[in-house]
């Protein structure tokens, strides 16, 4: 009988598993810092796949260049109140449509 592949790995403060939600054989890697597990945004064709991108992230780590996906997020009104009031060099028909467009 030939042994099955692990189905997770664990670094570190990382952990890479063939996700349970995701069609078959798709890989989720998640890591741990400042007390918060974060998911990748997408999940993997192969482990090694994940395994380079939670190394990449660990880069960003170490130089100080990661942030916090969360923190990163806008909500979409609030981008395009943003828009509004600063988007410049549009043809007042032009602005009409996109503000129509933004809903």
């Amino acid at each position: 009988m030939v042994p099955r592949p692990p189905t997770e790995t664990r670094h570190e403060q990382a952990h890479i598993r063939v996700d349970p939600q995701a069609p078959a054989g798709q890989w989720q890697a998640s890591y741990w810092h400042e007390g918060a597990r974060h998911l990748a945004p997408w999940t993997f064709g192969t482990k090694s796949d994940a395994v380079r991108w939670l190394s990449t992230t660990h880069h960003d780590l170490s130089r100080g260049q990661w942030f916090d996906p969360r923190r990163a997020q806008v909500r979409f009104d609030e981008w395009a109140d943003s828009w509004t009031k600063n988007v410049v060099d549009l043809r007042p028909s032009t602005f009409v449509r996109d503000v129509d467009y933004a809903g």
